[in-house]
């Protein structure tokens, strides 16, 4: 038991000396850490060396699309009308109801005409008395026994008769309140009996014929819309319409910063409702892209969002892409070559330059 003491501090006096001995030559050696690039560099090197990884592929070659502007707007009638009355009266009749279709110049409100009638009378007679006395006074100017003033004077008493009776004319005629413009009938606001005085609504028509489709344009795009593009927009119902772009605005809305768009759509049937949401397209220039499933996107280590291909020397390639369409069975995207060897599986298990084996989608027989 005493010898085994003996040894095992032995040892330990020895191991002290070692390392007294190792500190006091100064020959300890300091460790090092590797940079980042290092590490990226050794990486790489190994992925170099490693063996090519099996990635499926297919050829894909761009294809000359239109790009398609979307926008979400609403479609709005050109105009609303309050027809008002001109004179004051009282309603002897309002022929339509809420919704009736109107022709221009149909009557929509018809006051009482006594008081006109009898004013136009009126005012005829006057008229007929300010001639005779003209013409009398001329008959005497002629045998000089009438001075030029009071001529004057029955000349324009002649001329104030005719307005009145002109005034009288045209106010009897504004008893039948009448539409500006075919339309629809969307609000009463006077019916029989009532008594309208001057600037009274009598109803709201509606001009639905041509309809406009309203939107916003992001400031990005705006300069890409000119006036007279056609564009097509697709309805609640599934139904599409079609117009041309007939105002731009040229001052953004600040809250938005965006302006605003009309189309104008044919309406001559009335079939189309104002109010309605509508989705806008409108094609603007054309461009090269190719179609691909939006799975087959990835990021690069800069967070750039694009596509990997394999170049013709079997190495990976990243592209940034831009989308510019969307269909119902893939994304049409730009920022690629014409021609491309896209990968299809395995895109998400390779990093930039390194060699892969290719597998073409139609020599494929199961996974990889």
């Amino acid at each position: 038991m005493k010898r085994n003491v003996i040894i095992s501090a032995l040892i330990v006096l020895g191991a002290s000396i070692w390392l007294g001995y190792g500190i006091l030559s100064g020959k300890s050696t300091p460790s090092t850490h590797e940079t980042l690039e290092t590490l990226n560099e050794r990486s790489a090197q190994l992925t170099a060396d490693s063996p090519p990884v099996s990635v499926r592929v297919r050829a894909s070659s761009a294809l000359e699309q239109q790009r398609i502007v979307t926008l979400r707007g609403r479609t709005q009638n050109k105009r609303t009308v309050v027809v008002r009355s001109e004179v004051t009266g009282k309603v002897q009749s309002a022929p339509f109801e809420r919704g009736d279709l109107v022709e221009e110049g149909q009557p929509l409100c018809i006051l009482e005409k006594q008081e006109y009638e009898a004013r136009k009378e009126e005012a005829t007679d006057r008229l007929k008395e300010a001639e005779l006395i003209y013409q009398g006074r001329m008959r005497l100017e002629s045998k000089n026994l009438n001075s030029e003033s009071e001529i004057a004077s029955a000349k324009a008493a002649v001329t104030s008769a005719e307005r009145q009776v002109a005034e009288t004319h045209a106010n009897l005629e504004r008893t039948t309140i009448r539409a500006p413009f075919n339309g629809y009938v969307e609000v009463i606001q006077a019916f029989e009996g009532d008594l309208l005085a001057p600037n009274s609504p009598c109803v709201t028509l509606l001009d639905l014929d041509p309809m406009l489709v309203v939107a916003q344009v992001q400031e990005d795009v705006i300069h890409d819309l000119k006036l007279g593009q056609v564009a097509q927009a697709t309805l609640p119902s599934g139904d599409t319409i079609e117009g041309e772009i007939s105002f731009l605005g040229r001052d953004a809305e600040m809250a938005t910063r965006t302006f605003t768009l009309e189309v104008q759509v044919p309406n001559p049937t009335y079939e189309i409702r104002s109010g309605l949401t509508a989705k806008l397209d409108v094609p603007v220039r054309l461009f090269y892209a190719h179609k691909i499933n939006s799975s087959l996107f990835s990021l690069d280590d800069l967070g750039r969002f694009g596509v990997r291909i394999v170049d013709p020397t079997n190495k990976v390639r990243f592209y940034p892409v831009t989308i510019v369409r969307e269909d119902g069975d893939g994304v049409w995207v730009a920022g690629l070559p014409n021609e491309i060897t896209l990968i299809t599986v395995g895109h998400r298990f390779v990093t930039e330059g390194q060699s892969v084996e290719v597998i073409f989608d139609s020599e494929a027989t199961g996974s990889i």
